[in-house]
C-alpha cells in the first residue's frame, strides 16, 4: 500500500505513506489520524517545506531487546534514531535493509528529511479505546521528533497543547452518543452488619476530568449545587487515576480535598486508590500530563514541590491513597491482584507502597535509576499496572482470580486502569470480576457511568443515567 498525502496551509508539509504486514487493519487508522493530526500541525505553527515518509511496518525485530513495546519510532534518512536515547540501543533499525529495498529501490534517499515508522502491532490485542492514546500522544511525539530540528522546545510544547485540545474536540464531537439502561450485576451479596452505611459509590478512572467527575458526584446525590458533601450515608470509592491526559488535576484534587474534610462533619467516608498515574507523577514521569495542567503549579518543579510529603497534594497522594482496600467481601483495587501478590497480603502491601512514597524523593532527575521504586509491586505485573485479569480470556484468567479471592477472603474485585471500549461496565467469570473504566475522561470520549452498590439491599448496579 502506497499513498502519497500532500497538506498545505502556507507551507507544505509533503509526505508518502507507506503500509507492509497489515494486522487488524491497522494502516488504515494509522493513515487516517496521522493525516488528521498532520493537519492540525500545518494550520498551528509555520513549519519550513517538510519532506518525509510515514511507514507501517513489523517491529519484531526490534521487539528482541529491552523495547518490546515500542510502537513507533522517528529515524533519519539512514534509519538511524533521532531520539538520543534510542540511538544508543537501537543505533539502526533492524529492517532498514528491507524497506530500502522495497520503497527505496537501494537509493539513499537524500530528499527526505525524516521518516517515522509505527509498529503494526502485530501479536498485541487491539482495543479501540486504546488507538485513541497512540494515535494522540504517539503520533504528536514523532511528529515533533521530526520537527524538532526545525523549531525549539517551546514552540513545540505550544503546538502539541494546542493539538491535543483540537484532538479530544474531535473525539467529543465524533463520538457516537450511547445511552445505556442502569443494569444489575448482582443480588443478594454478602454484606458487613457492623458497616452502617446504604451505599458504596465506585467511580472509574477520571484523568483530569474535573466537570465528569463533579457531574458523576451530584448524579449520584453525593454533592450539592454548590459541591458540598451530602452523601452522609455513603462511601465513594475513586479508582485511582485522578492525573493525566486531562487539565483539570489541581481542581480534582483541591475538591476531593475538601470533601474529605466534610465527610468528617457530616458523616460518609472517601476511600481513594492510588493508580499508576499518581505513581508516575510521584515518580517525576510527566509523560502523560498535559502543558496546561502543570502550568497550574507553575512549572514541572513547581508540580513536583507539590506533591512533597509536606505539601497537601502530597500528602493525599503518598498517604491517603491505598493500592488495595475491602469492603464487605469486596476488593477494590486500581489494575487488579494476582495470585504472587495476593500472597503478600493486602495490609503488608499497602504498608509497602506507602513506605516507598513517603521515602521517596519528591525532585528527579529522569537520567538516574531510583532504586526505591523499583519494588516489584510497582511494576508491570504488580496492582497498579497488571491487565492480566482484565484483556485475557475468561478461561485464561478465571482460576487465577479464582485463587487471588480465596487467598484474600472475598467473592468479587472491582477494577478500573482498563477502559472498556463500548463505555459499559463489564464482568467476567460469572460477575466476579466488574471492570469500571469506561473512559469518563474527555482523552476517552468522555462517557457517563459509574458502580453503585446498595447495601441495604445487597444488590450491585452499573448506573448509566
Amino acid at each position: 500500500m502506497i499513498e502519497n498525502i500532500n497538506i498545505k496551509n502556507n507551507i507544505t508539509i509533503n509526505y508518502n505513506f507507506y503500509c507492509f504486514k497489515n494486522k487488524n487493519n491497522i494502516c488504515s487508522y494509522i493513515k487516517y489520524e496521522f493525516k488528521k493530526i498532520a493537519e492540525l500541525f500545518s494550520q498551528s505553527y509555520n513549519f519550513p517545506k517538510t519532506n518525509f515518509d510515514v511507514i507501517v511496518d513489523n517491529f519484531e525485530k526490534i521487539n528482541k531487546n529491552k523495547y518490546s513495546n515500542l510502537t513507533s519510532i522517528t529515524v533519519d534518512p539512514k534509519f538511524v534514531p533521532i531520539n538520543e536515547n534510542l540511538k544508543n540501543e537501537i543505533k539502526i533499525y533492524p529492517n532498514y535493509k528491507e524497506l530500502q529495498k522495497k520503497i527505496y529501490k537501494n537509493k539513499e534517499n537524500k530528499n527526505k528529511d525524516f521518516i517515522i515508522l509505527f509498529s503494526n502491532l502485530k501479536n498485541k490485542l487491539i482495543k479501540k479505546s486504546m488507538l485513541n492514546f497512540i494515535f494522540n500522544y504517539i503520533i504528536t511525539k514523532e511528529l515533533y521528533q521530526g520537527f524538532n530540528k526545525y523549531e525549539n522546545f517551546n514552540d513545540i510544547i505550544t503546538i502539541i497543547e494546542y493539538i491535543t485540545n483540537n484532538y479530544i474536540n474531535n473525539i467529543n464531537n465524533n463520538e457516537n452518543v450511547i445511552n445505556n439502561d442502569n443494569e444489575l450485576i448482582s443480588k443478594n451479596i454478602k454484606i458487613n452488619e457492623k458497616i452502617k452505611y446504604k451505599r458504596i459509590i465506585a467511580i472509574g478512572d477520571i484523568h483530569g476530568d474535573y466537570e465528569k467527575l463533579v457531574k458523576i458526584l451530584s448524579h449520584s446525590k453525593l454533592i450539592d449545587e454548590n459541591n458540598n458533601w451530602i452523601g452522609i450515608d455513603t462511601i465513594l470509592i475513586q479508582m485511582g487515576d485522578l492525573l493525566d491526559r486531562g487539565s483539570d488535576s489541581k481542581k480534582i484534587l483541591n475538591l476531593l480535598i475538601k470533601l474529605k474534610k466534610q465527610t468528617k462533619i457530616k458523616g460518609g467516608k472517601i476511600k481513594l486508590l492510588l493508580g499508576n498515574h499518581e505513581l508516575l507523577n510521584l515518580q517525576g514521569s510527566f509523560d502523560y500530563t498535559v502543558v496546561s495542567d502543570i502550568l497550574d503549579y507553575g512549572n514541572v518543579e513547581d508540580r513536583m514541590e507539590e506533591f512533597a510529603i509536606k505539601k497537601k497534594y502530597g500528602k493525599l497522594l503518598r498517604t491517603e491513597m491505598k493500592t488495595i482496600m475491602v469492603i464487605d467481601d469486596i476488593l477494590f483495587t486500581h489494575a487488579g491482584l494476582l495470585e504472587n501478590f495476593a500472597k503478600m497480603g493486602i495490609n503488608n502491601i499497602n504498608k509497602i507502597v506507602k513506605n516507598i512514597l513517603i521515602e521517596s524523593p519528591y525532585k528527579f532527575d529522569r537520567s538516574q535509576n531510583y532504586t526505591i521504586f523499583n519494588n516489584e509491586i510497582l511494576l508491570e505485573n504488580g496492582p497498579l499496572w497488571t491487565r492480566y485479569l482484565s484483556l485475557n480470556e475468561e478461561k485464561e484468567m478465571c482460576d487465577e482470580l479464582e485463587m487471588v479471592l480465596k487467598l484474600t477472603k472475598t467473592s468479587k474485585m472491582v477494577v478500573g486502569h482498563t477502559v472498556q471500549e463500548d463505555g459499559k461496565i463489564k464482568t467476567k467469570c460469572n460477575n466476579k470480576l466488574i471492570l469500571i473504566d469506561i473512559g469518563l475522561s474527555k482523552f476517552y470520549g468522555g462517557r457517563f457511568g459509574y458502580l453503585e452498590i446498595l447495601r441495604d439491599k445487597k444488590e450491585i448496579w452499573a448506573i448509566y443515567k
